[in-house]
């Protein structure tokens, strides 16, 4: 990405600091798989390890506060220029954020914010208010917001990731058969995958009565043999060279032909079609999330006053992060505007207990919305 476009969005940062009249921003994460997206965003940096942090003030240069001298190294290739200070260790163990309210406090900010809350740990967040005596303001949604509406860059990097995850999902889907078992198939499909040139690999896995799907290290260690009749559900979450992740969620059935799973298929998928409808510019991102539901409603395969009370979301944003804004659900507000990527995974029950998922990702233009891979719509046997 051009140093031009890393520009443009400290502008835009410092053009919504001045609106909610912030004199300070501190930008922090942590190398979480779902949160250290933001300074790839925003420094085309990838955090390796621990939690760091920087401070914008208009009219100065950014501050950042690195763990140690490796972050330096690699934040020397940063698009940006910055003054960078390495926290001492015995501090970063006690009282990391001290650095940070030093700063606040030399520059005499009075009005100050902060952007990425939710990769930051509570031990940060009470070390910087035992050293600040000013009130935080959360500047997390702005940030969110910018980074919701992707440059043709991350549209471009989004195509790769979505076609990438579906090579390394179908990959997993060979390896779903009688007497093999959920840690062979990750193993074969993690390989696979790193052949492909994948950055990052994120699975979900789930087998055996009731397909519910936990984290790659779980299934691991569980190793569930795959059985004749299985409903088997897989989540894969890939990012490719660059940053910029991708995602697969799909069931694939053990054994005969099914009809209820089939029937559950073909109507989430029917609902997603549905809601790629309104994937328009000037529509709202609530009228997404209620075009799929509504859908399901009408088909019986939900229950209104179930999808009122739950008020879970059918989908997400993607990017740097695995999940992004915009939360694809009812209550949304968002405006739909180019550029915007929507994976959609509404999910139906079966009797049996188990659920139905596919997932669709679509990136919004002026038009009708683009949709990202070609992965078949059929449901998928073994």
């Amino acid at each position: 990405m051009k140093k031009e476009e890393y520009r443009r969005r400290f502008f835009s940062i410092e053009e919504k600091m001045d609106e909610k009249k912030v004199d300070a921003l501190i930008i922090g994460t942590s190398a979480q798989l779902d949160q250290r997206g933001l300074f790839r965003w925003l420094l085309g940096y990838y955090l390796p390890v621990y939690e760091e942090a920087m401070v914008l003030c208009p009219g100065r240069s950014p501050m950042y506060f690195a763990h140690n001298g490796g972050s330096v190294f690699q934040l020397k290739e940063a698009p940006i220029q910055m003054e960078i200070q390495v926290i001492p260790s015995d501090t970063y163990l006690e009282d990391e954020a001290k650095p940070v309210a030093e700063y606040l406090r030399k520059i005499k900010a009075k009005r100050v914010a902060f952007a990425g809350m939710a990769g930051i740990s509570a031990k940060y967040y009470v070390s910087l208010k035992r050293n600040i005596n000013v009130e935080i303001i959360d500047f997390s949604k702005e940030i969110a917001a910018l980074r919701m509406v992707k440059t043709e860059f991350e549209i471009e990097q989004a195509r790769e990731a979505v076609l990438l995850n579906e090579k390394s999902f179908m990959k997993y889907a060979e390896e779903v058969y009688c007497g093999n078992n959920e840690k062979n198939a990750l193993m074969t499909a993690r390989a696979y995958t790193d052949a492909l040139g994948a950055e990052d690999q994120y699975w979900m896995s789930g087998a055996g009565s009731r397909a519910t799907a936990v984290s790659q290290g779980m299934a691991l260690e569980r190793a569930s043999v795959f059985e004749d009749e299985q409903l088997v559900y897989v989540v894969a979450e890939h990012s490719v060279v660059g940053g910029v992740f991708g995602e697969v969620c799909q069931n694939i059935k053990l054994g005969k032909k099914d009809d209820e799973f089939e029937e559950a298929h073909h109507a989430v998928v029917a609902a997603i079609l549905a809601a790629k409808e309104k994937i328009r510019t000037g529509n709202y991102v609530w009228e997404v999330a209620q075009a799929a539901e509504n859908y399901l409603v009408k088909e019986g395969w939900l229950k209104a006053d179930s999808i009122a009370k739950k008020q879970t979301p059918i989908g997400h944003g993607q990017g740097f992060d695995f999940w992004e804004y915009p939360s694809v659900i009812q209550s949304s507000q968002d405006l739909i505007t180019p550029g915007i990527r929507f994976n959609l995974h509404p999910s139906v029950p079966l009797r049996s207990g188990n659920s139905v998922s596919y997932c669709m990702s679509f990136v919004s233009t002026i038009g009708e919305a683009e949709r990202l891979g070609n992965l078949s719509t059929a449901p998928l046997y073994r």
